[in-house]
């Protein structure tokens, strides 16, 4: 059974927390240069991409010429079949190795307001810029945020109007009080209003508000069903009640980041 940290208070400083996280990524490290979500797993792309964000934020930065040819060959065994969030995490990673981008044909999907966000992630990444067509920037633009019940849509929703200058400065504040509304008694957060908290959520909610420079309504709350999420080998699960991913632990740490980054509550940690 795996033993979980019942309350924030165990912890001295933050950097004990940090410190177990890059043990824990270190024992999801493969020879081949990615990284696994279970130990004697193949390696791949998006465990990689997660284990090596997390170092990143964690301020480490000397990765080998192993890790950038893991990514080059995945890049390559499956490029065909590759969704646009992992052609995102490809070029991410190709840049920060400092090695040249591939060309692309990026080909838009209609339909899922979250393909046309990681397309426009990728445009943002190879380009320099985004182009979309004006038919859908105009929708952009008339969306109600209300009516997205879903959080993970609401943030792409909210990047869009921010990057085609849209929001105005109601609506900018009417975007922080609906984020906020999606935390829980327990400081997580739910994918819907007043349903189960995720660190996916917490992540998702996290990233919302920090676009609007702007913080969770229970801050203390929100760290202690963070950090209540971290299981004895330093990583972190959905919750409580579930086992460590290189996903969850990146949530984790970024969300902790940008938190203690902007706030006083390092003290939460004595």
């Amino acid at each position: 059974m795996v033993r979980r940290y019942s309350h924030y208070h165990i912890f001295h400083s933050p950097t004990e927390v940090f410190r177990r996280v890059r043990q824990f990524v270190a024992t999801r490290a493969c020879r081949d240069g990615g990284y696994t979500f279970a130990k004697n797993a193949p390696a791949t792309l998006a465990d990689t991409y997660f284990a090596i964000k997390t170092l990143n934020l964690l301020g480490y930065r000397r990765f080998s010429a192993i890790h950038a040819r893991f990514v080059i060959n995945e890049y390559y065994r499956a490029r065909e079949r590759l969704t646009m969030e992992n052609y995102f995490r490809v070029l991410w990673l190709l840049r920060l190795f400092g090695k040249k981008i591939p060309k692309l044909t990026l080909q838009r999907q209609i339909g899922r307001l979250e393909d046309d966000y990681w397309y426009a992630r990728c445009q943002d990444m190879v380009r320099g810029r985004i182009i979309m067509p004006r038919a859908f920037i105009v929708g952009i633009r008339h969306k109600n945020l209300q009516r997205f019940k879903y959080l993970p849509s609401a943030v792409k929703l909210v990047w869009f109007k921010q990057k085609f200058g849209s929001m105005k400065r109601s609506e900018f504040i009417e975007a922080i009080h609906f984020f906020q509304s999606f935390q829980n008694g327990d400081g997580g957060f739910g994918l819907r209003q007043n349903t189960t908290s995720y660190l996916d959520w917490v992540y998702q909610g996290i990233v919302g508000l920090s676009s609007l420079q702007s913080y969770p309504a229970d801050v203390r709350g929100c760290i202690n069903f963070i950090l209540g999420s971290q299981v004895n080998n330093g990583g972190f699960g959905r919750n409580y009640a579930t086992v460590p991913s290189l996903e969850n632990t990146y949530q984790a740490v970024a969300c902790l980041k940008y938190i203690l980054n902007r706030t006083n509550y390092n003290s939460l940690f004595i």
